[in-house]
């Protein structure tokens, strides 16, 4: 596929070698063959090909036994060559939605799932160099999974315009369908998804979540929005420590907005402060809910990984943490404190009292 690839981006070569688009079909259905076989899939009787405007190289079967091979990558799709074969032809021009079929059933929604991991994977890398007509339509099409009749493919299709960040702007239809599923959906792990990606259309994301009212539920969500939305969120993002304290009577709703928000301040990595950092670290210390100390666990290892200026006191506070009474706290803090990198003579020892 290297070979394939270097001699392909020549257009002088490949024009003499005969490498063509139908070259790459027909080599992509070798391919996709011993896919299938690999996985225990009959090959298909017939493989219906169409070539349109946009320059489809794949049937539908093709793209799917193409999607179906990576799934014994255990180190995730950049591990999986099949994977790496697929996001370049879609690079190509290959149609994009012949990784997310829209037909019924378990088969489909499957190959769905896979067809939106992988673009999460190399769509970031694809987008920066597609042109600006290509990258829409990528964008476009995972947009368009937001109507999955599973949640499992809305929340998928959440996920991945999430990876995609700002480039979520190319598609018109996102920011409506996103707003749309943090109002309506019945499921709260789709709600939150479409919250995180949101925050990728930074102002007009947070415009839209404005209008949503000011119950506990939406609190949540515009918190996850912030989390996600940048330099633009700034300000909001500094009110957001306020917002771990504990109301006086506080129910289960209360006390989801307030994981969410420690979930968003993670979510700010190295755009996080010391003050939001020092927050989480008194939450995990001092706070009474073992739901709400995990979360601040995790959050600060996202900071401390991601922001070398805070990992020092990350560190700190993950380590007081490792004496928490609860064990899935002690387990939260133990796998974050393996997230911090190791800085060498500058990671000094920080007191505990800076937080207390």
């Amino acid at each position: 596929m290297r070979i394939l690839k270097a001699i392909y981006g020549d257009q002088e070569s490949a024009e003499q070698l005969g490498l063509n688009e139908d070259f790459l079909a027909d080599t992509l259905k070798e391919m996709c063959s011993d896919a299938q076989s690999s996985e225990g899939f009959k090959p298909a009787k017939k493989h219906k090909r169409t070539d349109d405007a946009r320059g489809v190289l794949l049937s539908r079967t093709e793209a799917q036994a193409m999607v179906a091979w990576s799934r014994g990558a255990s180190r995730g799709f950049a591990a999986a060559p099949a994977a790496a074969a697929a996001a370049w032809l879609v690079q190509r021009g290959a149609a994009v939605e012949l990784l997310l079929p829209e037909a019924e059933g378990q088969e489909a929604l499957s190959s769905r799932l896979r067809g939106l991991g992988l673009l999460a994977e190399f769509g970031p890398a694809m987008l920066e160099t597609a042109s600006s007509e290509r990258a829409a339509h990528i964008v476009e099409a995972v947009a368009g999974c937001l109507r999955d009749p599973e949640a499992s493919g809305r929340k998928a299709a959440a996920e991945t315009l999430l990876n995609f960040g700002p480039s979520v702007a190319k598609a018109s239809r996102a920011l409506p369908r996103l707003l749309r599923l943090v109002q309506k959906d019945p499921e709260c792990s789709v709600r939150e998804a479409a919250a995180k990606a949101l925050g990728c259309l930074g102002h007009d994301g947070l415009r839209a979540m404005d209008g949503l009212g000011e119950d506990v539920e939406v609190q949540g969500l515009k918190a996850l929005t912030i989390g996600t939305s940048g330099m633009v969120g700034t300000v909001l993002a500094d009110r957001l420590p306020d917002r771990l304290e504990a109301a006086e009577a506080e129910d289960e709703h209360a006390l989801q907005r307030r994981v969410r928000v420690a979930e968003a301040l993670g979510l700010r990595c190295e755009l996080a402060t010391e003050r939001q950092l020092l927050a989480l670290a008194q939450t995990l210390q001092r706070d009474p809910e073992q739901q709400l100390r995990e979360a601040c666990a995790y959050s600060l290892g996202q900071i401390g990984r991601n922001n070398k200026g805070l990992t020092s006191l990350a560190r700190a506070a993950l380590e007081v943490g490792l004496e928490d009474p609860a064990g899935f706290v002690k387990e939260a803090s133990a796998a974050a404190l393996k997230m911090l990198p190791q800085l060498g003579a500058e990671d000094f020892d920080v007191p505990q009292s800076i937080w207390q």
